[in-house]
């Protein structure tokens, strides 16, 4: 891999990081708080904690749009980060963007869901 690849690759990791900082932060203002690992984080131990979330979106008292918006992040999340490994095993430029583009779309998702939960906050104070 080219010096070029390696750089673009961990620019991209750095952007995985920041959308699961985001993720962790969201599912702890959820309804029902679900606690996510935090800090330094490894891929093997960050997807399967994803994985948890999608099964407990159910529970959470949340209208079906957001309750979408959690599935779409989660799911999205999890998407870059296959793209991301599959691209650090063969590089092939469509990997890099399709991850850049499911990260967009959890970046969105996050953001809807959090304007959201914050509203709610603000209604409640």
């Amino acid at each position: 891999m080219s010096d070029r690849q390696d750089m673009e690759l961990g620019e991209f990791a750095e952007q995985l990081t920041d959308t699961y900082r985001d993720l962790v932060t969201t599912c702890l203002n959820l309804p029902v708080p679900i606690t996510l690992h935090a800090g330094v984080v490894r891929p093997a131990e960050a997807y399967p904690a994803v994985t948890r979330v999608i099964d407990l979106i159910e529970d959470q008292p949340l209208p079906e749009e957001q309750q979408m918006n959690l599935q779409v992040a989660c799911c999205m999340w999890m998407a870059a980060l296959d793209l991301y490994k599959l691209q650090a095993g063969e590089a092939r430029k469509y990997r890099l963007e399709g991850a850049a583009m499911a990260l967009a779309q959890a970046d969105i998702a996050l953001a809807d869901l959090g304007s959201w939960l914050l509203e709610q906050q603000e209604q409640q104070d």
